[in-house]
């Protein structure tokens, strides 16, 4: 019993100072300059979930703008399908729109160039006309990009740009400080 309790031990300790000894000392003005990222307390996923919530504050309903929002929803807003004069759309169109997609290249300006021309009528008031690209093409490209939404970054621009924001931070700080 006694044994076993000085093993357990003993392989506790090395493990300890194992741990211990691989942690990296900045002995070198090389090492120095590395930067290693502070830990945080919130894993990635919640991390990710913050900088999501933060770009959509903007467009938080508040009490403050609350009548302005239903305006504009109610009011402002053109209707899509006013009156529902669209034409039926029949099966075996469904079915050949169907084939043609999936013909298609899952991401790029393929779909644009094979769409039929009934097709490319009623999205003339969407993202076809104006020559932008589908909302899930955009989502696929700034998933790839490291983009939250178009022009806001996500966790890993931000996580590699940190340095460079702090120093932006400081600069400001010093900067109003001198004005006052």
């Amino acid at each position: 019993m006694l044994s076993s309790t000085l093993r357990t031990a003993a392989r506790r300790s090395c493990a300890s100072r194992r741990h211990v000894s691989t942690k990296m000392t900045a002995k070198s003005s090389k090492l120095a300059s590395v930067a290693v990222p502070a830990p945080t307390a919130l894993p990635e996923a919640k991390q990710r979930a913050l900088i999501a919530l933060y770009h959509q504050a903007e467009t938080f309903i508040t009490p403050e703008n609350l009548e302005a929002e239903i305006d504009e929803e109610f009011i402002y807003r053109p209707l899509r399908h006013p009156g529902g004069l669209e034409r039926e759309v029949l099966l075996r169109d469904l079915r050949s729109d169907l084939a043609s997609r999936r013909m298609l290249p899952k991401v790029g300006d393929g779909k644009a160039s094979m769409m039929h021309s009934r097709t490319q009528a009623q999205a003339a008031d969407s993202y076809a006309w104006s020559g932008q690209k589908a909302p899930r093409d955009i989502r696929v490209m700034n998933a790839l990009l490291g983009l939250e939404d178009v022009h806001k970054p996500g966790l890993e621009i931000l996580e590699e740009e940190e340095e460079r924001i702090q120093e932006h931070i400081r600069r400001d700080k010093k900067q109003s400080k001198r004005q006052k």
